[in-house]
């Protein structure tokens, strides 16, 4: 065992990864901020808690040989590809008992794995480490941190937008994601959903009224289902070993968000789809449409799945309203897709009317505004229906020389059954 490390995990045997050029910026709590552990243990185990996956993280960075990147004043590290973080956490071999434990007494409470001499079974941070390299074998580039003001911190450094947040289901994350609007908050399910939107859900968030229908619900995917595994070679960690796994789907819905990115589609959702398949590993206990117990229980309780058929991903299906009941109608605003796509509407349009706002409320400022506005809604033309797109900016909804610009665009989202009205109003100093 003088050569333990995690590059089995890797093995081109059983384990894929993809490039992409647009990637999907995730962020993924993984622990606590690091604090320097200490080793009293037994054996010379760790015996505190350095802050989870990503404390051994920043503490490969101290004595330990060569990090790929970062350094330990570092509040949050950023991972392009899954043999980087593969390569830090070798680092950690020397460590006793950190990449592995072997025997019940020798400690390693902090560690990643444990072994019986021929199963090697995941710690919290061993499946943490899991996650992470599953997520990342999609293409995307994850931030990993051990607080969320961490993420604030490297949008502002890197003027890079995080898109999805792979979560556990805490309070700091509910927080974080209440006030990131572009975010979507991607959770693992409680066994068959019923009664959750989300992990906890009234408890986490600030206001039982999101689960009514606030954005913040309709940014939310609680994933039914898990990535399964079966006896996957561990020689590098330990020889004549294996490993079986069941871990959440959430790492390969972050996969399917990085796809979805990558060929410039919308997140969306589609009915009826009960066959899945992910990167590395097979769905077990897929949710099956035909069982319309089932079905009624995540449709009340706002719960997505994801799935992937002819190499096309879909995320979840009409699954929303979670305390109108499952025979409830349900619009536009309530399905993941058309909630991005009027977000992003309503984020374009005040930007290009912030422009005209020291100009004088006439027609030549409202043709001005509504020909640009009609040259950006061109760029997402291929998630609309043309026939429902309408612009209003004219002498019917404004008043001349008024301080207020009010501008009102008509969509309707391919994927959905009825249209909705964004307005718009800037009002000069």
């Amino acid at each position: 065992m003088a050569n333990i490390s995690l590059n089995s995990f890797v093995s081109p045997t059983y384990y894929n990864s993809q490039k992409v050029v647009n990637p999907v910026y995730f962020a993924f709590l993984a622990g606590s901020t690091y604090a320097p552990p200490t080793f009293s243990g037994v054996s010379g185990a760790a015996s505190t808690n350095p802050g989870g996956l990503f404390g051994w993280l920043i503490y490969s960075r101290t004595a330990l040989a060569n990090p790929t990147k970062g350094s330990t004043t570092d509040s949050y590290l950023v991972y392009t590809n899954p043999f980087d973080l593969v390569n830090d956490l070798n680092t950690l071999a020397g460590v006793t008992a950190c990449l592995l434990t072997t025997t019940a007494t020798q400690g390693g409470t902090f560690g990643f794995f444990s072994s019986d001499g021929v199963a090697i079974t995941g710690k919290t941070n061993g499946n943490d480490f899991l996650s992470a390299l599953y997520a990342l074998a999609y293409g995307g580039t994850m931030i990993v941190a051990g607080s969320t003001s961490a993420f604030s911190s490297y949008e502002l450094a890197s003027g890079n937008y995080i898109d999805v947040m792979m979560c556990n289901g805490t309070a700091s994350e509910a927080r974080y994601l209440e006030n990131a609007n572009q975010v979507i908050g991607i959770f693992p399910s409680v066994t068959d959903g019923a009664g959750y939107t989300a992990l906890n859900f009234d408890t986490l968030f600030t206001s039982a009224s999101l689960v009514s229908g606030s954005t913040v619900a309709d940014r939310i995917f609680n994933i039914s289902g898990q990535n399964y595994k079966f006896k996957i070679p561990t020689t590098s960690l330990q020889i004549n070993t294996t490993m079986t796994t069941t871990s959440s789907l959430v790492p390969d819905v972050v996969g399917a968000f990085t796809n979805s990115k990558e060929n410039n589609n919308l997140y969306y959702t589609i009915a009826g789809l009960d066959n899945s398949q992910v990167l590395n590993g097979i769905v077990k206990n897929p949710t099956a449409w035909t069982d319309n117990t089932n079905k009624n229980i995540f449709k009340k309780n706002r719960v997505n799945f994801y799935t992937k058929t002819n190499g096309i991903y879909f995320m979840g299906l009409d699954l929303v309203g979670a305390t109108a009941g499952v025979t409830a109608g349900y619009s536009s605003n309530d399905r993941v897709g058309p909630s991005k796509i009027r977000q992003d509407i309503e984020t374009n349009v005040r930007e290009i009317m912030l422009k005209y706002v020291f100009q004088s409320n006439n027609s030549v400022t409202r043709t001005a505004i509504t020909s640009e506005v009609s040259s950006y809604l061109q760029t997402v033309s291929q998630f609309l229906d043309k026939n429902y797109t309408n612009i209003t900016c004219d002498s019917t909804n404004n008043t001349d020389n008024s301080a207020t610009i009010t501008i009102e665009i008509t969509v309707k989202p391919l994927i959905s059954s009825d249209e909705f009205v964004i307005t718009v109003a800037t009002e000069s100093a």
